[in-house]
């Protein structure tokens, strides 16, 4: 098991330093599986014994539940599910307690101590290291090189990626090769570090790219008319011509008097009187409503008949309540009017054609004004550099060295790319063309046009290549 364990720290070395190169955030981990508890303090000893500082080891089960306070456990459990962005622990060490919500994506290595009577299952070991590490598309090709060499062709795979590593006991093979026969394969050793991820180089940008380089716009929005969003202000409102205490008498009566009669012998009885506590706030708050409605709204004017109405404007609605509220109050009498005092409300619909038309056409001019008094915003259009990629990951057989891109190498179709290898060697050569780069989807995914399908769908359009002749840039589909 010591010889395992070695095994197993050797080979996520070796992952590390490869993959390190091609992406420093990633970050291989390794999972020692201990059948009992008391397994554990020994493989922790000898780990520290083999150089590995505390900070390097995570170890999760049961017994160290029981041993630590539900703070520390809970710091623990977080550690360990945010082990993928970290580069320490590197190990974790666990008794078959990994189960459900184990989401952990960056297991590498897994080394079961288990005995020969041992109850670890299969499925317990491999599928703590099911989940990708390289999901991202541009791995995709060299990934899948890798399978059928190592799965078709019975070969060595030229990289490493989404592989997972048990360092198993003899005996115990017997187990895989029934549950997983003819999906074996074999290493004669351990590869170098540059095999680890095949041929896949990461390109930086090269010195002096600003001479090559593009930008691409993005329209954050078009030249707009905005209506002005500030205060109404009740200048130019006119008050309406009968004087407020010329309309007061009409409604001195603080409420209307109900009585009861018989009908056969005209007996009056029951007096009552209905008073204006009826008119409470929120009727008045619908008041207002339907005055904003009537004055938002116009008849379509398309038929004789039609009642339909077209909304004139929807928005800044709460500004024309704001602004009919304080004329009523302030302007529309020339001085102060409450109209939940008394019978005030009353003045309002006392002559409905009178009033109540006042207010229409007074606020009406108002939003009329607003939509012939428009600010207009320009277009904002940002331009993005294809240099804010500072770097791109490429195949080294399908890679081809240029000079008028701001990367040294750009990369080519593995699956009938020779049009466009062909393509980029004949523009590069040109001296008519001061730059070109060749455009990838998933890392230059800023460069593309919105447009409608036949199916009416909206979709995006990535183009190949951008290339540049003089003062002019073509987008070029291969």
């Amino acid at each position: 098991q010591r010889m395992m364990l070695r095994a197993g720290l050797t080979r996520l070395n070796n992952l590390a330093e490869g993959f390190s190169p091609i992406d420093a955030t990633r970050h291989p981990k390794m999972l020692v599986i201990c059948e009992d508890t008391s397994v554990v303090p020994l493989v922790m000893e000898f780990l520290l014994q083999e150089g590995l500082g505390e900070e390097d080891l995570l170890e999760i089960h049961s017994s160290r539940k029981g041993d630590v306070t539900q703070d520390e456990w809970d710091k623990i459990k977080q550690q360990l599910f945010g082990i993928d962005r970290r580069q320490q622990p590197k190990i974790i060490v666990s008794v078959l307690m990994l189960r459900e919500g184990f989401d952990v994506n960056n297991i590498c290595v897994i080394v079961p101590l288990r005995s020969h009577s041992s109850s670890i299952l299969l499925e317990q070991t491999i599928g703590r290291g099911l989940r990708l590490m390289w999901r991202e598309p541009e791995y995709q090709d060299s990934k899948q090189e890798s399978r059928e060499k190592l799965l078709v062709r019975k070969q060595e795979p030229d990289n490493y990626m989404d592989i997972l590593h048990i360092v198993e006991h003899p005996l115990f093979i017997d187990f895989y090769e029934r549950e997983l026969s003819g999906a074996l394969g074999e290493v004669s050793s351990l590869p170098s570090k540059d095999r680890v991820v095949g041929d896949i180089l990461r390109i930086p940008l090269k010195k002096g790219f600003e001479d090559y380089d593009f930008s691409w716009p993005l329209i954050i929005h078009d030249r707009e008319e905005f209506l002005p969003t500030g205060e109404l202000s009740l200048e130019g409102l006119e008050p309406f011509p009968v004087p407020l205490a010329e309309l007061q008498p009409f409604i001195a009566k603080e409420g209307d008097t109900f009585y009861g009669e018989e009908m056969t012998r005209k007996t009056r009885f029951g007096e009552y009187t209905v008073t204006a506590d009826i008119y409470t706030a929120m009727s008045y708050n619908t008041f207002i409503q339907k005055i904003v409605h009537a004055v938002s709204q116009v008849p379509s004017g398309i038929q004789r008949r039609s009642k339909d109405t077209f909304p004139v404007m929807q928005i800044n609605t709460a500004h024309i309540a704001k602004l009919t509220d304080e004329y009523i109050r302030t302007r529309l009498f020339n001085q102060t009017f409450d109209p939940l005092a008394g019978n005030n409300w009353r003045i309002l619909v006392l002559a409905r054609e009178q009033i109540i038309g006042h207010i229409l056409r007074n606020v009406s001019g108002r939003i009329y004004d607003m939509h012939h008094n428009l600010s207009v915003k320009d277009a904002h259009v940002l331009q993005h550099p294809l240099s804010g990629v500072s770097s791109i990951k490429v195949r080294e057989s399908y890679a081809l060295d240029v000079a008028k891109a701001i990367y040294e190498k750009l990369p080519y179709p593995s699956n009938k790319g020779g049009f466009e290898k062909a393509f980029m060697d004949y523009i590069d050569a040109d001296v008519k063309v001061s730059s070109f780069i060749k455009l990838l989807q998933h890392q230059h995914d800023f460069v593309a046009i919105l447009y409608m399908r036949e199916d009416g769908l909206l979709a995006h359009y990535f183009p190949d290549f951008l290339v540049r002749i003089g003062d002019d840039v073509y987008i070029i589909e291969t």
